[in-house]
């Protein structure tokens, strides 16, 4: 009942807005302040879907401070998503809707704000001071900081509108692909992936519950699209003409263009600012293990910064191969590979891992509140590395012999079945 009621909005939304049943979705982000989270700290969240799906986390050392962030693999002159040793956390959703015609340097204006920016504030002022001049820029920008401040700027190429997640009713604020700002409806998409991911975070930011293990597993990982609610897994039934069990995973927030994650896990006020946590997934959210990194490391651990791609990315993508055996349709996810009617799985076997290094890290980090040790914060990101490569290179070669099993059809009539766009 409950899932087709969902189904049912989510068609009411498509009837209202025709340009949802166009749209090609991509990112999704979001910001909360203590006032909706369960331990009052900020959190900051993105989906980066993308067509480089070769992922890396990267370290940058500067003079006075250091940062990591996600990026395309071997190409260190953008940022899609780092925090730095300040404790200042961005991210971004590409919303070409806004005003200007270029927005080519998204992700530089993210690196130099790493570089440069201690609080939401600087970040605002660096917009202000290169708004008359003009910048490459239409984006979502979420922001947090040590101050528990948490803001998301809709940025066009000479103009910008700073929406602080204090004055939402929840303390929490979405987008996707448009801006409520933007001038351009022509080239917004998104609406469903937000309606959906809106309900998900309100559930938990009305009671003062929202917290990152949730945004991972519950959030990230959604499957639900405006033709299937697939809740429980495996899904028994039919997405349009699709074969029973399949989803599309176009216009779900779990996408099959999803090539990483991070939720950032802010401090409070008067806190130390190098225990901000970035939480990653290097690839897709249903196929991988979220594992902790920090910006004052002396070193990242090779498995997610060396190679194009690292090796965690690269086994990742072969775990997406599993789930998404059909090379004659992309994006066919065949969800009894996630989890069996019996509660076995894939899934399971990820979020199993995944929930003993949230435990394991938070006991660290409870312990580094008090005395901070950026030798053993090295050490630990080392040793959760390799426990989440070992699962990986494990399900890999269990899995090796599930290939061929699929009958794949060469042709497929359904409304929805569009070429996806995306995004950075």
């Amino acid at each position: 009942m409950k899932g087709r009621k969902i189904i049912t909005l989510l068609m009411v939304f498509f009837f209202i807005f025709p340009v949802f049943m166009h749209a090609q979705e991509a990112c999704t982000i979001g910001v909360a302040v203590g006032k909706a989270t369960i331990d009052g700290r900020p959190l900051l969240w993105k989906n980066r879907d993308s067509r480089d799906k070769n992922n890396s986390v990267h370290l940058f050392k500067r003079a006075n401070l250091s940062f990591v962030g996600i990026i395309k693999s071997g190409d260190t002159t953008k940022v899609w998503m780092g925090v730095n040793t300040l404790g200042f956390a961005i991210l971004n959703s590409s919303s070409k809707d806004l005003e200007g015609d270029n927005s080519s340097e998204n992700g530089i204006i993210m690196k130099k704000a790493l570089e440069t920016c201690q609080t939401v504030g600087d970040f605002e002022e660096l917009l202000l001071k290169t708004n008359k001049k003009g910048r490459k820029t239409r984006a979502n920008f979420g922001t947090i900081d040590i101050l528990g401040q948490g803001a998301i700027f809709e940025t066009g190429n000479h103009s910008f509108v700073r929406f602080n997640a204090k004055d939402a009713p929840y303390g929490s604020v979405i987008r996707t692909n448009y801006a409520l700002t933007g001038v351009k409806d022509s080239l917004a998409y998104g609406y469903q992936r937000r309606a959906r991911a809106d309900l998900l975070i309100l559930r938990k930011a009305r009671e003062k519950t929202l917290s990152y293990p949730y945004i991972f597993q519950t959030v990230s990982r959604d499957l639900v699209n405006e033709s299937a609610y697939p809740y429980p897994l495996p899904f028994s039934g039919r997405q349009d003409s699709l074969p029973r069990g399949v989803l599309y995973t176009q216009n779900s927030i779990n996408r099959y263009k999803t090539v990483s994650v991070a939720v950032f896990h802010g401090v409070s006020s008067g806190e130390n600012p190098l225990l901000t946590t970035m939480w990653v997934i290097l690839g897709q959210p249903v196929c991988g293990v979220a594992f902790p990194v920090w910006a004052n490391v002396m070193r990242l651990p090779a498995e997610i910064s060396v190679g194009d791609p690292p090796k965690m990315n690269a086994l990742v993508q072969q775990i997406e191969s599993i789930v998404y055996p059909d090379t004659n349709h992309a994006g066919w996810l065949y969800t009894s590979r996630l989890q069996s009617s019996a509660g076995a799985g894939l899934l399971p076997q990820l979020i199993a891992a995944e929930d003993s290094i949230f435990t394991n890290t938070k006991r660290a980090v409870t312990r580094w509140r008090k005395v901070p040790n950026s030798e053993e914060m090295n050490e630990f990101e080392g040793q959760t590395a390799r426990r989440v490569l070992n699962l990986y290179q494990r399900i890999v070669k269990k899995n090796r012999l599930l290939k061929g099993e699929i009958k794949y059809r060469k042709e497929v009539t359904s409304p929805h079945l569009k070429k996806s766009k995306t995004c950075d």
